[in-house]
């Protein structure tokens, strides 16, 4: 709860750090509060960067950390902001790392193996933008390894249609569930995106 400045050259160790703001790039918040080393750099060309690590020591286990970056976010909007966040991290462990924006009612997620998270199961790892509209969800989702390909499903609870067409993505339902079949052939990373509405 008390400020503290960082200038050029200096190593500063600062425990239970809530936000950093960084003169006109803007702000990052850090949700649990972290012990973080905050250096500023100056190159032999005089250029500036700002160093921020988190030392997890030798061998960590299960060891985590979260950040929101702000850009132009200015000082005062920071704490206002780290008081009362847009953003809410919904998960992150080893199999899924997930964050919701609720202004845009988006949740990003990072499925790091084949698991069910809120309603979701795909069969494969894959990130994932899902954003709820007025009558579905619009969903994009991608391989970031680039090396899936062939068919694969991502399982939903309740009953959609796909709206719209695409010759990558059939849903099928059994009445409680939706399958969403995706043909990943020849995408290569590359993000698909289709619209589901309610039946």
């Amino acid at each position: 709860d008390d400020e503290k400045s960082v200038t050029a050259a200096s190593d500063k160790k600062i425990s239970g750090l809530k936000y950093l703001y960084i003169s006109k790039y803007g702000s990052i918040i850090f949700p649990e509060k972290q012990d973080l080393t905050v250096n500023i750099n100056v190159t032999e060309t005089k250029s500036r960067f700002v160093e921020i690590f988190f030392d997890h020591g030798v061998n960590p286990t299960d060891d985590t950390y979260s950040y929101i970056i702000l850009p132009l976010m200015k000082r005062d909007e920071c704490k206002t902001y780290y008081e009362n966040p847009d953003v809410k991290i919904l998960s992150n462990t080893d199999t899924v790392q997930a964050v919701r924006e609720n202004t845009l009612g988006m949740t990003g997620i990072v499925f790091w193996k084949a698991v069910e998270f809120e309603g979701i199961t795909p069969d494969f790892a894959c990130t994932m933008l899902v954003k709820n509209t007025e009558n579905g969800k619009q969903i994009a989702i991608s391989d970031p390894t680039m090396k899936v390909t062939g068919k694969h499903t991502v399982v939903l609870e309740g009953v959609y249609k796909l709206d719209g067409t695409s010759d990558k993505v059939t849903v099928t339902d059994d009445g409680s569930k939706t399958t969403v079949t995706i043909d990943m052939t020849g995408l290569d990373g590359q993000t698909l995106l289709f619209a589901l509405a309610e039946k």
